[in-house]
């Protein structure tokens, strides 16, 4: 097997690795799966090795294939990179970006955001996958991943973009029949609208000055969908805590109102986070950089209130 039928090897073993079978790997490449499982027979012949351990079920790597898999994708990334640089070079960003972020930060702040960035770049595509769970970057081959919380991944590349508040919001037509809490322990009394998975024991720390109360939330709904507690909300069923992004239209509109001003719970922060790379692409760079001066005002972040609750 020659040089180039070396390289097509290992480009289809990364892939069938990335997908986790022959199939996906079959459909990314244009391939049959029937030529997919012979380049990679080829290559542990070639090799002398056995890369996968296959099942009925799944496929798992060897040692030494864990090995191989690691510098296939190094090479693969350099391919990439040398043929990027070039078109760069010219001052053309290309090829297509997959981003995840939040359902409603995507939704709401996020599409304006590719629409005028496709402007720019006539040859750059963007691939938009939204969704209120985290995505696996590697398995998804996702370029960059917008996430909200309190970064931990060390295996990850963290970039701080901006604060997010979480907001206690309802109705008017709720707090006209139940009453307004005026602090956190009264939202006991109150029907509390939570998003899954935490429903169990959705606890929260709220501070005021120097006084600290502690929450449990619980109701009669709870939703797998942050959108669905918005909507939950805007229907008159209960409070709902949200990050500033998922209800920030409605409050300036007046659908919904703000409850317990002036407690705060513990700052959140909007990340970017892209794989451990050991170049950032231009476009993956472009798209970070303008995202940024775009958000230097996050457009969610609302003003204080013109009545304290």
């Amino acid at each position: 097997m020659g040089t180039l039928d070396d390289l097509r090897g290992l480009v289809v073993f990364s892939e069938v690795v990335e997908g986790k079978s022959f199939a996906r790997a079959a459909v990314r490449l244009g391939m049959t799966r029937s030529a997919v499982s012979k380049h990679l027979a080829q290559l542990e012949e070639q090799l002398g090795v056995q890369l996968l351990v296959r099942t009925t079920r799944k496929l798992a790597l060897t040692e030494v294939g864990e090995r191989v898999y690691r510098a296939s994708a190094s090479m693969r990334e350099s391919a990439e990179l040398a043929r990027e640089a070039a078109r760069t070079h010219q001052g053309v960003v290309e090829g297509v970006l997959r981003i995840t972020a939040p359902a409603a930060l995507g939704r709401r702040y996020l599409v304006p955001i590719a629409r005028d960035l496709l402007a720019l770049h006539p040859r750059l595509e963007l691939s938009l996958l939204l969704s209120d769970g985290y995505l696996d970057l590697l398995e998804q081959r996702i370029d960059v991943a917008l996430r909200v919380g309190r970064f931990q991944d060390s295996s990850l590349v963290a970039r701080k973009i901006a604060p997010v508040g979480l907001l206690f919001c309802a109705a008017p037509s709720y707090l006209e029949r139940h009453g307004t809490p005026r602090r956190p322990s009264e939202l006991a009394h109150h029907q509390c609208l939570v998003h899954l998975p935490s429903s169990a024991a959705a606890r929260l720390e709220l501070r005021k000055g120097r006084k600290v109360e502690e929450v449990r939330l619980g109701g009669r709904l709870a939703c797998d969908d942050g959108a669905g507690c918005v909507e939950a909300a805007l229907a008159g069923v209960g409070i709902v805590s949200a990050p500033e992004f998922e209800v920030s239209e409605e409050v300036r509109a007046g659908k919904l109102v703000r409850v317990l001003v002036g407690w705060t719970t513990p700052a959140l922060t909007l990340y970017t986070v892209t794989p451990p790379r050991r170049h950032v692409s231009s476009k993956t760079r472009t798209f970070l950089d303008f995202m940024q001066q775009r958000w230097e005002r996050p457009p969610w972040r609302l003003g204080p209130p013109h009545s304290a609750s």
